[in-house]
């Protein structure tokens, strides 16, 4: 995202003098959402309760499923924290990082603890890229076989 504020970016906020080079400097409550500049709103997860109003027998199920799997059973609290905070940073969920690094937090882990956490997802989603290159090298060597 440029950090130069545009014209549409500032008035969206309602605020010309508000910088919007980043979401968390952007726009903070629902009523100010911005499709350009402020998609991600960390009041939102405030809200993540309500995703069974339409259907309550589905938001129960899950909401019970996620706590049996979060419970203290032959990983620690702490230990699923810290693997949730990794998964989160992989699968890019901004409203999981910001929840998880809370519970990590709370769980007594340190920065470097939960830095380490990502950077061993990262080098996992690494990998994952790279070791899907053998699909491409399959096809390379399949084409050059055939001009053999």
């Amino acid at each position: 995202m440029s950090t130069e504020k545009t014209q549409d970016s500032a008035a969206c906020c309602g605020n010309a003098t508000e910088d919007c080079s980043t979401v968390a400097d952007c726009c903070d409550t629902a009523h100010d959402i911005c499709a350009k500049t402020c998609y991600y709103q960390s009041s939102d997860l405030g809200r993540f309760g309500e995703i069974g109003r339409s259907n309550p027998e589905m938001g129960n199920a899950f909401f019970d499923y996620y706590g049996k799997v979060m419970a203290e059973n032959r990983l620690t609290k702490r230990e699923k924290s810290l693997i949730g905070l990794a998964v989160a940073h992989a699968l890019k969920c901004p409203y999981c990082i910001d929840s998880l690094s809370g519970s990590c937090l709370d769980q007594g882990l340190s920065e470097a603890e939960m830095m380490e956490a990502v950077q061993v997802a990262a080098a996992l989603a690494a990998g994952v890229t790279l070791v899907h290159s053998t699909q491409m090298l399959g096809h390379i060597d399949a084409r050059t076989k055939k001009k053999d």
